[in-house]
């Protein structure tokens, strides 16, 4: 009886271990590039997966934002040198590599958000400009923002 029951547990673990790996592989992942016309009623991302397979589980659209500018300055790609754009849909999109907060312009930001020690970015975007920033900054940074992907599930 003991050996069918160990039997039958080893059976259900590879079961599930194979259901779980058929579901995380079969997962909709959505690229950045075609997510459009999404606001605070929208469906939520859970995820972001970056070029090199890295992922970050995220919560708001503003997390998209923020994880991207995050991958950007951890990969080196995004620099004090290069930290404003322009972007057509999000103005004055910049990130701060210094104490002070604030935009080139010297204006302060409304509600910074620091990512990294002494890196803030602004943190009062609506759904669709959060989506629009990191495709910009990603552009910005000469990534292709069709490599990186939002899950859903």
């Amino acid at each position: 009886m003991i050996e069918f029951i160990g039997i039958l547990i080893i059976i259900c673990c590879v079961i599930y271990f194979f259901y779980k790996e058929v579901a995380m592989n079969s997962e909709d992942w959505t690229p950045l590039t075609n997510i459009r016309g999404v606001n605070k009623y929208s469906r939520r991302p859970k995820r972001i997966r970056f070029s090199d397979g890295h992922t970050i589980w995220v919560s708001y659209w503003i997390d998209v934002l923020r994880a991207t500018a995050m991958w950007l300055v951890d990969n080196g790609r995004l620099a004090p040198e290069n930290a404003r754009l322009r972007h057509p849909n999000v103005r004055d999109l910049y990130v701060s590599f210094s104490r002070e907060q604030q935009h080139p312009s010297g204006r302060q930001f409304k509600n910074p958000e620091e990512i990294d020690v002494g890196v803030y970015i602004e943190n009062n975007w609506i759904a669709q400009d959060s989506v629009d920033g990191a495709k910009g900054l990603l552009e910005h940074c000469e990534e292709d923002p069709s490599t990186v992907q939002v899950s859903f599930e």
